[in-house]
């Protein structure tokens, strides 16, 4: 199983310029850099790496035309990576596609399940002139809990001379893609109305609806009255549903709860068997804004894998939503996601399972 995706809150991306001289030393390092963390999932060979980049500033390639890259192993407590896997390699860029993902492959970089990493860039001949710019996130959001964190450092990762940050990249070893950070650049606002907009997904476990979730819009997806549902993928809008839920009037010490995550009742549960298109969709109490649409930014053609490392089931969960008509629509774009989303557990081993069984 892949490492979750986890999105929340808006993006809050920023970018770094490799304007100076990257070397790694933990005592005389130079230069700007970032990394993006991950704990390994399997052990294997790392072989591919993607970065964004935002943009070139002068005449990229009048040096090298690469930017520099590095895997190691462990980290100090001042979060200065550790020891280098392997060699040192080389990220080739073309100087003239900007706001897009870059891929490295061919790389055989060894790493072990249950140990940490450290993937950095930087630029080894980045001057004041000629020097391209990043993308990275800029803190440590609700997103990375889940996918890694990072540090960067505007003097080669001098110890004591690092900060936390979100990264944007990926990397692939022993066939699983593991996303560092936001791989969705841009958070926008819906047009305020009563339609029903969600996710079309295709599980590829059998699973378990159980609730729903979203934030930082998680104080009004929890007012009373929004209606919550499970569709099969050949429903139209307002048709046959497989499970639907109502948020109920609730209070606490007079002030609405508001939770990230709203559990049902085990009345509520659907079990939803794998292999099937499906659509989770919010019906709003009123006109809506909300959910907002979390997307890639770029415009420029995504590769398979990069859709895969940042929706779930290998890409097989996007944005949906209802066009009014008669008798109604679906439209989906594949580049999005809403900032809420279905709650899901495994089937396997649930013990409450429900009586609405589809397809079963």
């Amino acid at each position: 199983m892949s490492p979750s995706k986890i999105y929340g809150g808006v993006p809050s991306l920023t970018t770094m310029a490799f304007n100076s001289p990257f070397n790694f030393n933990v005592s005389t390092g130079t230069g700007n850099c970032f990394a993006g963390w991950f704990l390994a999932q399997e052990t294997g060979t790392l072989t591919d790496v993607w970065v964004y980049v935002a943009s070139y500033n002068g005449t990229w390639g009048s040096t090298d035309g690469v930017i520099n890259g590095q895997l190691r192993e462990g980290m100090t407590s001042t979060f200065v990576p550790g020891t280098l896997v392997g060699s040192a390699f080389t990220i080739t860029l073309n100087g003239t596609t900007t706001n897009c993902w870059v891929k490295k492959s061919g790389l055989s970089l060894a790493v072990t399940a249950g140990h940490l990493y450290s993937f950095i860039i930087g630029d080894a001949d980045g001057g004041a002139t000629n020097y391209v710019t990043m993308n990275r996130d800029n803190g440590v959001s609700p997103q990375m809990s889940a996918t890694g964190n990072g540090t960067f450092s505007n003097s080669g990762f001098t110890s004591g001379n690092n900060q936390f940050t979100g990264t944007m990249m990926i990397v692939k070893y022993a066939g699983l893609l593991h996303p560092l950070g936001t791989l969705l650049d841009e958070m926008t606002v819906t047009t305020g109305d009563v339609n029903e907009r969600g996710l079309r997904f295709k599980p590829d476990e059998d699973i378990v609806w159980v609730g729903m979730g979203g934030y930082p819009d998680n104080a009004v997806t929890c007012n009373e009255g929004h209606i919550f549902k499970i569709y099969p993928d050949s429903s139209l809008p307002k048709g046959t549903t497989l499970g639907i839920y109502t948020n109920q009037a609730g209070s606490l010490g007079g002030t609405a709860p508001s939770p990230i995550v709203n559990v049902f009742s085990t009345a509520s549960h659907v079990f939803l068997p794998a292999g099937r298109w499906y659509r989770f969709t919010m019906l709003p109490a009123f006109a809506f804004s909300i959910p907002r649409k979390i997307r890639h930014l770029t415009t420029a053609t995504i590769d398979a894998d990069v859709q895969a490392a940042a929706l779930a089931w290998n890409g097989n969960c996007y944005w949906t939503e209802e066009v009014i008509g008669s008798p109604g629509s679906w439209v989906d774009d594949v580049r999005a996601i809403p900032n809420l989303s279905p709650f899901f557990i495994p089937a396997a081993g649930y013990s409450a399972r429900p009586s609405l069984n589809v397809g079963m």
